[in-house]
């Protein structure tokens, strides 16, 4: 047996050259540049979906561009209490002038249409008809309340309050998450019903 073995790697070495062998390991060690599997459309869109988040949310890996940095940022208080106190001020069908460039040129809603009549209308207690205008109203209105809120104390507590919910950040990431692409996957629907029926955008 020993012979045999002996005489194959004889006839191996005699029919393949030195340089060929170590050609052989070099292609099998070192991957060719610029050649990879086509990714999936799936892939592609889920990879899309994150680098979009860490534009909007910042990476988890720089904790000074994140979703809650800008949730407690002062700027982002003031801006969410004009919003609420907008929408307490207009009356609960909408102001009548048309704000949305999407709905102008398409006639179709824009994922955000009707949302600001809607908050108008939970503030002013015409809750069926909010949730008629849109139902993520009743989601984003607490969360631009509490928003508001942060800008009345001091700095201190609210820093406080952040470091709190970000060491709570791995449960609350799958629920903004889902609210996020949930928001845009309502408007999408909402878009390709509209247009399939032929509705003017409300």
């Amino acid at each position: 047996m020993f012979v045999s073995l002996r005489r194959l790697r004889r006839n191996f070495c005699l029919t393949v050259s030195p340089g060929e062998r170590t050609l052989s390991a070099i292609a099998t060690i070192i991957a060719v540049s610029g050649l990879r599997a086509p990714e999936s459309p799936a892939r592609r869109l889920w990879q899309a979906l994150a680098r979009c988040h860490d534009l909007v949310f910042g990476t988890a890996t720089d904790p000074t561009r994140d979703f809650y940095s800008f949730v407690f940022n002062r700027k982002a208080g003031l801006g969410a209490l004009a919003l609420v106190l907008l929408a307490a001020a207009m009356p609960s069908q909408g102001a009548g002038v048309p704000i949305c460039l999407f709905r102008y040129l398409t006639g179709l809603p824009c994922p955000g249409c009707g949302l600001t009549r809607s908050l108008s209308c939970i503030l002013h207690g015409d809750f069926a008809r909010g949730y008629d205008y849109h139902p993520f109203g009743y989601v984003l209105l607490p969360l631009f309340a509490f928003i508001a809120v942060t800008v009345f104390i001091p700095k201190s507590s609210r820093i406080q309050l952040e470091e709190l919910v970000r060491a709570r950040q791995a449960h609350l990431r799958h629920i903004y998450l889902t609210l996020i692409y949930g928001f845009i996957a309502f408007g999408a629907v909402r878009i390709a019903v509209y247009a399939v029926q032929g509705l003017h955008a409300l």
